[in-house]
C-alpha cells in the first residue's frame, strides 16, 4: 500500500513538473511566427502541459484513494512520457507540435531539455513501478 502511494505521488510531481515547465520554469519562445500566429513550440508547449496535468489529476486522485488505480496511472505515465518525448519532435504527429530549427531559441537550448529528463525520470519511474507491482502480485 506505501508503495502505491509512493508512485502515486512520484507521478504526481513529475506530471506537476511537466505542466510547469513549457510556460513558467524554462518558456518556449514568445515570438510569433511570420504568419502573426504562434510558433510550433509554443504548441508543444499547450500539448505537454496538457498531459502532465492530465498525469498530475490521475495520480492525485489515486493518492486519494490511497493508492487504488496506481497501475492505470503508471500505464498512463509511460504513455504519457513517451507522447511528450515524441510527438514535439515529430515522430507522433500532433497537428502545430515541434521545436524552433535555431538552437539558440529558448525552446531548443531550455524547454526541450528539462523536457526530456521529466519524461526520461518518468518513463523510469513508471516502468520501475510496473516491474515492482507484477513482482509482488500488487496490481490486484
Amino acid at each position: 500500500m506505501k508503495l502505491k502511494k509512493i508512485f502515486s505521488a512520484g507521478n504526481a510531481v513529475l506530471g506537476l513538473l511537466l505542466a510547469l515547465v513549457p510556460f513558467c520554469l524554462a518558456p518556449v519562445c514568445s515570438s510569433l511566427s511570420a504568419g502573426g500566429g504562434h510558433m510550433k513550440c509554443w504548441y508543444s508547449a499547450v500539448f505537454i502541459t496538457a498531459v502532465g496535468t492530465m498525469l498530475c489529476a490521475a495520480s492525485l486522485v489515486s493518492l486519494l484513494r490511497g493508492g487504488r488505480g496506481v497501475f492505470t496511472v503508471l500505464l498512463l505515465g509511460t504513455a504519457a512520457a513517451v507522447a511528450v518525448w515524441l510527438a514535439p519532435d515529430g515522430v507522433i504527429p500532433v497537428n502545430g507540435c515541434g521545436w524552433c530549427m535555431a538552437p539558440a531559441h529558448a525552446c531548443r537550448a531550455l524547454t526541450r531539455p528539462l523536457v526530456l529528463k521529466a519524461a526520461a525520470a518518468l518513463a523510469l519511474l513508471d516502468l520501475g513501478g510496473l516491474t515492482l507491482l507484477f513482482i509482488k502480485g500488487g496490481s490486484r
